[in-house]
């Protein structure tokens, strides 16, 4: 029933499209996958696990979206079975209870697929490693513990600000541990955890230096980050309100049910899963409203993914202590009335199929290919950008995009200098130019500008002089529609 429940849910993404953080993170995946080396090669401001997680992706299942949505559902999968195997032991279950494959699969998949900027991010995909380090270290044994510090490095691994959820998680079991088996006990898990933590780092440094990358590594990871957030223009306020009121929403039984049921288990017995757990989602906000330049709705998988697999876990307890004393027909009664809580998710979910439907579910390549087509204007715009060099009978070579990354997957082209073209508004003044330089000495046969929503054109002619000269001197300005320009090289290396 589960494997059903997860096949139900996760064939939505099949018609769901990827837009710029997806294709580019399958784009760097895949440079890397033919022996680039992040950073160096191929550089983006992200932390490596999202592209060690589309590598993985990639090797089994091919660099194209459907191997990494098929990737994205085993994972998914694995996750839903580990919470099932979870709640089985501590409830002492015959079978797996089939809450896990609604609250963790259907509420990742069903918005997430509606809205393809939501779908395979850092927000959703760190919640397994999460869950992990957390249940690990709730055990409270030195063994297990650096079991958790493997897992929470994973986590460190996708974002490095997630190490304050962590950070809240681990101190308040380690208290714990402290008062009940004093402080050697505590002491030992503390030192096991770091020693998980240390080799999943120790291994990510050994590849950079392997490779000669660990300074820019370095520099990409920790001091560049700073100098965007100086220059760069913080989020307007009225995007986190749509972050809050999206939340709230889809999850609001949720984050209730989350909330009643830790109260349930807490009066009767002290659960320190539940109480880290919960620091865990409380501190994932702040996590949230520090990161001032983004704020998309997004990430708010940071906070309702956990939570889903809190009410997994609080569920059984609350059936225990309270619906079992209810007679059965009110049960059930009770039951089909909170359905009607999760309406806008069943909502969500019908807009994510509904493309699929239409082209025969989505059951070969080509009708994948047009389900995802039919998702707005956002496929058709990139494809025509893209035909425009095979109609053109195009020189061959890497091409440069500024703008989507889908583009590349599109074309079929590599992209011709290391630093990407997705996200120049967010480059301080040292990478602008860096960047330029890169464009001037590779000098591909093509590069794109994007018009229209991203305005990208703008974005050269105010922010990246040498890049504006370049194209003016060295191109042949070739307009495609309203949707930006292509720049041919009229001047040969």
């Amino acid at each position: 029933m589960v494997l059903l429940i997860m096949m139900g849910a996760g064939w939505t993404a099949a018609g769901t499209p990827m837009q710029g953080d997806q294709a580019l993170f399958l784009v760097g995946a895949k440079q890397l996958s033919e022996g680039d080396v992040l950073y160096r090669d191929f550089w983006d401001v992200t932390n490596p696990g999202i592209y060690l997680f589309y590598s993985l992706a990639g090797k089994c299942f091919g660099f194209t979206e459907d191997g990494v949505h098929l990737g994205e559902w085993f994972y998914w999968l694995a996750f839903v079975s580990v919470v099932c195997e979870v709640i089985r032991r501590e409830y002492q279950l015959r079978s797996w209870p089939i809450a896990p494959a609604f609250l963790i699969g259907v509420l990742y998949y069903f918005p997430s697929c509606s809205d393809a900027s939501q779908l395979t991010k850092v927000e959703g995909l760190v919640a397994f490693p999460l869950f992990l380090a957390i249940w690990f270290a709730s055990r409270m044994s030195p063994r297990i513990a650096f079991l958790a510090g493997l897992a929470g490095g994973f986590v460190i691994l996708f974002k490095f600000l997630f190490g304050v959820c962590l950070a809240v998680g681990w101190g308040y079991l380690l208290l714990v541990q402290c008062r009940r088996n004093g402080f050697r006990s505590a002491f030992g898990s503390l030192l096991a955890i770091i020693g998980g933590v240390g080799m999943i780092l120790g291994l990510l440094a050994v590849y950079f230096l392997q490779h000669n990358a660990f300074e820019i590594a370095q520099e990409t990871i920790f001091r560049d980050p700073p100098k965007m957030l100086a220059e760069v223009t913080l989020a307007p306020f009225d995007r986190m309100v749509k972050l809050v009121r999206w939340g709230l929403e889809l999850f609001t039984p949720i984050f209730v049910v989350a909330v009643f049921g830790s109260w349930l288990i807490l009066r009767s017995r002290h659960d320190a899963f539940v109480v880290a757990y919960g620091l865990v989602i409380a501190s994932s906000f702040a996590v949230i409203l520090v990161q001032r330049w983004s704020w998309w709705t997004y990430h708010i998988l940071l906070i309702s993914t956990p939570s889903c697999v809190l009410v997994a876990y609080v569920l059984p307890h609350i059936r225990i202590v309270y619906l079992n004393t209810i007679p059965r027909f009110d049960r059930i009664v009770i039951s089909l009335c909170s359905l009607g809580l999760f309406l806008p998710v069943i909502g969500h979910g019908a807009r994510a199929y509904r493309p699929l439907l239409s082209e025969n579910f989505g059951l070969t390549a080509n009708d994948r290919s047009h389900a995802k087509t039919a998702v707005g204007n956002h496929y058709p715009e990139t494809k025509t950008i893209a035909d425009w060099l095979i109609r053109e009978n195009a020189e061959p070579g890497p091409i440069y995009v500024c703008g989507d990354p889908l583009i590349y997957l599109w074309s079929g082209r590599r992209q011709a200098v290391p630093i990407h073209g997705w996200s120049m508004e967010l480059y301080h003044a040292g990478t602008r130019l860096k960047l330029q330089r890169q464009l001037r000495e590779a000098l591909p046969p093509y590069i794109y500008v994007s018009r229209a929503r991203h305005g990208y054109d703008e974005l050269v002619a105010n922010k990246y002089p040498d890049l504006q000269q370049l194209l003016e001197t060295h191109y042949i300005v070739v307009p495609v529609g309203k949707y930006g320009s292509w720049y041919k090289r009229r001047i040969h290396p």
